[in-house]
């Protein structure tokens, strides 16, 4: 939603669609902190160790690994870092966000 409104007030003027979406002509530059990176990589890991518990033989044998404490654990940490990470990108958007 933003993304797309902060297009629109980065884009030379006048405002056309051909203008709006040219991928070459970049506007705003998104410059992602390690704690958002971290964070990426712990989402990704929840969803496929989530996946991976519930499609796998062992999870026959033992139907609890989801709710196991490393998966827990991963779950926490995933959503510690997430709002960590909106945190730190309410803060010092001005570092983050370049364009506007």
């Amino acid at each position: 939603g933003y993304s797309f409104y902060g297009r629109y007030l980065t884009v030379p003027k006048p405002v056309t669609f051909k203008k709006f979406f040219d991928t070459k002509a970049a506007t705003i530059k998104f410059e992602p902190s390690t704690i958002s990176k971290l964070n990426t990589f712990l989402q990704i890991s929840t969803f496929l160790g989530l996946v991976l518990v519930q499609t796998s033989s062992v999870a026959a044998q033992s139907p609890n690994l989801v709710n196991s404490c490393p998966m827990l654990l991963l779950e926490v940490s995933t959503l510690m870092t997430t709002l960590y990470s909106w945190y730190d990108y309410y803060t010092n958007y001005s570092k983050a966000v370049k364009g506007l």
